[in-house]
């Protein structure tokens, strides 16, 4: 969420939420655990990150990349995310050559780090990579996207009225939805609202157009046990902060990659 905007600054060190993790490590049995950025692999702890929640959840792990700093991951740090089964998902976010020849590097040096044996299409969007380990790459230029907001910088707003009668569409539409967030130590119901409050206020936003769904109140540590499952229930269904987000998909607009931003990463 934001992740393209340049304002938005920080990484959060998991050796600061260790007990955070392990309560509801305690609580919850996710079936796979996705770490989710902005881009996770800017994040200068992402080893420990992945063997804190390994250890602790004991699933599976995902890391959902736009692949472009995957050239700079020292060897053994890549060796390290390999040998550890993590699955690296590349999301393809344009059809610039320079763009595109960026990902092939990244596709390229992830073939050598698995072994690569073979590859299959798993859907028209999705190729799958097959060795000792795997990773995907997802092009997103040909699948619909649901924004989840209006404009761009700080003039963005919120897609629909907080009343309207949209948000059951929204979340019939929404990609995020099975993807409950764990951020700070709370869950919320979906990575874009983990973040809302914070990224509105470092891009300078108007937060009047968005008070009703600031005022959300995530679940907090230590809640009961029929707190969390009466929750859990709520979350996978419609709610009125989905009318953050528009009701239809719509054509993926390159993505808003901007070449000139990645040149020198």
């Amino acid at each position: 969420m934001f992740s393209d905007h340049a304002q938005v600054k920080g990484h959060l060190n998991p050796h600061d939420w260790v007990s955070e993790i392990s309560w509801w490590a305690s609580k919850l049995k996710p079936k796979t655990i996705h770490l989710f950025g902005g881009e996770p692999l800017m994040n200068p702890w992402i080893e420990d990150w992945i063997r804190l929640v390994a250890l602790k959840f004991k699933r599976s792990i995902n890391i959902q990349t736009n692949g472009i700093l995957i050239p700079k991951l020292a060897h053994g740090v890549l060796k390290n995310l390999i040998n550890r089964k993590v699955r690296i998902s590349i999301s393809k976010h344009s059809n610039d050559p320079e763009y595109l020849a960026k990902i092939e590097e990244s596709i390229s040096i992830l073939r050598s780090a698995i072994d690569y044996r073979d590859e299959n299409k798993i859907s028209d969007t999705e190729t799958v990579y097959h060795g000792t380990s795997s990773f995907s790459v997802v092009d997103w230029t040909r699948r619909p996207w649901v924004a989840h907001y209006d404009g761009w910088g700080d003039k963005i707003k919120p897609g629909n009225a907080w009343d309207s009668d949209k948000f059951t569409k929204s979340h019939y539409n929404c990609e995020a939805k099975t993807y409950i967030q764990l951020y700070k130590g709370s869950l919320w119901k979906c990575p874009t609202m983990a973040v809302l409050g914070e990224s509105l206020e470092q891009i300078g936003a108007n937060l009047e157009n968005w008070k009703p769904w600031l005022d959300y109140k995530p679940l907090t540590i230590d809640s009961d046990d029929d707190t969390i499952q009466s929750w859990l229930e709520a979350q996978r269904k419609p709610e009125r902060v989905c009318n953050m987000c528009f009701g239809e998909p719509r054509p993926i607009e390159q993505h808003f990659t901007k070449i000139k931003e990645i040149k020198n990463v």
